[in-house]
């Protein structure tokens, strides 16, 4: 003998969460990052000026350390 019960109509959600449209979603997401971003602020209130020099040496201490380390393999 099988007993059959009752499936769940489809237009009565189960829960809360099946009920939350996207627009509600949206709107905590936003709520959320103004709660936890906020106290942000930049570090630094003058930006940093570009320093080729620093740059060019370090891409020379890489070059010259990757050159040691292919010697090294042969």
């Amino acid at each position: 003998m099988t007993v059959r019960t009752a499936a769940p109509s489809r237009s009565q959600p189960a829960s809360r969460a099946a009920r939350i449209s996207p627009k509600e979603v949206t709107t905590m997401i936003k709520k959320i990052q103004e709660l936890l971003f906020s106290g942000r602020k930049s570090i630094r209130e003058d930006p940093r000026d570009f320093n080729g020099e620093l740059l060019d040496q370090h891409r020379e201490y890489v070059f010259i350390l990757m050159h040691q380390q292919m010697r090294g393999m042969s």
